[in-house]
């Protein structure tokens, strides 16, 4: 009867190790689906978030421009689709071409003479390793500070890819930032143009 006893209290504590392991498992398996539940919601609120900061972007920048582009229109969908190429194929990101995009309105460019320059700017940026929005800054303001903005958009953008270009190989060849080079331009433009150069 002892032995059938001790067999009994052995498949008894064998059956409890297993229903341990069991709810050990279901347990594990819980707060693994809430731990990739709460990951998953943290993902979508920063793709929402980021999508917000886009679409707050975008419209800001489309303000800007004369004549103010409202949302839905055929110049507001090139934009966007312009900004959103930069963000897919390039280490920038929408919201940051959307800014070079917002540059570039202030500074009188119509929303065609930008997005055909927009190329040029993330070119600039990625060689002077800048964001987007500070290189077209500097580009735009320097068309300005040489009194090149050109008379037509296509001129305009011309000249935007003209100075771009030149800005990057002086940084490369006098070993010297944008930052500086954009110091001597506010300070040398205005000499040259009273030379008429």
């Amino acid at each position: 009867f002892s032995k059938k006893l001790g067999s009994v209290s052995k498949g008894s504590q064998k059956l409890a190790q297993g229903m341990g392991r069991v709810t050990s498992g279901i347990k594990s398996g819980i707060m693994g689906a809430v731990g990739t539940v709460g990951a998953l919601g943290f993902a979508i609120h920063n793709v929402m978030k980021t999508g917000v900061e886009f679409e707050q972007t975008l419209v800001g920048a489309t303000s800007k421009f004369a004549g103010n582009i409202q949302k839905g229109s055929e110049e507001f969908k090139n934009i966007k689709k312009a900004i959103q190429a930069v963000g897919a194929t390039t280490e920038f990101t929408a919201n940051e071409a959307g800014q070079a995009v917002q540059f570039m309105a202030m500074a009188g460019l119509d929303a065609q003479t930008a997005i055909k320059a927009l190329p040029n700017v993330i070119d600039l940026a990625t060689a002077a390793q800048l964001d987007v929005g500070r290189a077209t800054d500097i580009a735009t303001d320097s068309l300005g500070a040489y009194n090149v903005m050109g008379k037509t958009a296509a001129e305009t953008q011309k000249n935007l890819a003209m100075v771009s270009d030149k800005m990057m190989l002086t940084t490369i060849r006098a070993n010297t930032s944008m930052e500086d080079l954009f110091e001597a331009i506010k300070f040398g433009a205005p000499v040259a143009r009273a030379a008429g150069t």
